[in-house]
């Protein structure tokens, strides 16, 4: 028996080496997916394939056999990279190397640093100043602002102040580029005024109480506006509530308001002499009622001269 099988073990030998030779050859003819992850540093970098967002770094793929991919690297404040995955770069090129990877799961990895972008300047004025700043958001300070550093991209400003309606400006930021935002924010008070001026424009004291308004906020050009603007009114038939006009000028006058600017006495009190003169000589209210005003000014321009 003995001399039975060592008579076979040769070829015994020859069949077994041949079965090895013939697992190793399938092995080698079969080529399995390659999995790659891609990382950046920083991560969260957002992948493009095709020009189609499909995830962020460190993102995971399985290259097909002789797979290509050509991948866009996306993320805020960095500049753009481009990755180029090929699967045939991965693919072993030794027996050693074939036999490896057969029995080893290991991903392969594709790694790059982004590189800071070049940063943009932003300035912000509002009028009136004092406005807080959002950007998508976040309150990054009050105007008058100059924001140096900011990251390019797309944003939206919002601009808020007590007194005065919100803004939203649409902001599309790239790299070395200086941006200025310049907005006059509209005033809740003076379009309540102005609303009820054009629902009721004979009424003179919707047009006093913008005037006041204006006058207590030291705002002497559109006090001015107001003032001439009320004359206009009263100039029409049918304007009711002289008297409160009248006195309101008058009261502008003789500095009855204290005028947060200085420059606020020096140009409306001429300006509200002139129309106390124009109602006199166009007789548009109480002849008598005028003369005393217009007499009074002149003993207040006398002990109070500009």
């Amino acid at each position: 028996m003995r001399e039975y099988i060592r008579s076979w073990m040769p070829t015994l030998l020859m069949v077994a080496t041949a079965g090895v030779v013939c697992i190793i050859l399938a092995m080698l003819g079969t080529q399995r997916a390659v999995v790659v992850v891609v990382r950046t540093n920083p991560s969260g970098a957002t992948v493009f394939d095709r020009q189609i967002d499909v995830g962020e770094t460190p993102w995971v793929v399985a290259l097909c056999p002789d797979e290509t991919r050509h991948l866009r690297l996306v993320r805020r404040g960095c500049q753009d990279a481009q990755c180029f995955l090929d699967a045939s770069h991965y693919t072993p090129q030794s027996l050693p190397d074939h036999v490896r990877s057969v029995f080893s799961s290991a991903t392969k990895d594709w790694g790059v640093s982004l590189e800071t972008a070049a940063v943009s300047n932003l300035t912000v004025t509002t009028e009136p100043d004092g406005a807080a700043v959002f950007l998508d958001g976040r309150r990054i300070g009050m105007t008058p602002l100059k924001n140096t550093g900011m990251l390019p991209g797309s944003y939206v400003l919002r601009l808020e102040h007590p007194e005065c309606f919100s803004d939203n400006v649409e902001l599309s930021l790239a790299p070395d580029q200086t941006y200025t935002v310049q907005r006059r924010l509209r005033n809740k008070w003076v379009a309540l005024y102005e609303e009820r001026i054009s629902r009721e424009p004979a009424s003179l004291m919707h047009h006093t109480d913008m005037i006041h308004y204006h006058i207590l906020r030291g705002d002497v050009d559109e006090a001015e506006k107001a003032l001439r603007r009320g004359l206009d009114a009263l100039q029409k038939s049918g304007a009711t509530d002289q008297n409160r006009y009248i006195a309101e000028l008058w009261k502008i006058h003789t500095r009855y308001y204290t005028y947060p600017a200085e420059t606020g006495a020096s140009r409306l009190r001429p300006l509200c002499r002139e129309i106390m003169t124009t109602l006199l000589e166009k007789k548009l209210a109480n002849e008598k009622q005028l003369k005393n005003y217009l007499k009074r000014m002149d003993a207040y321009d006398k002990n109070h001269p500009l």
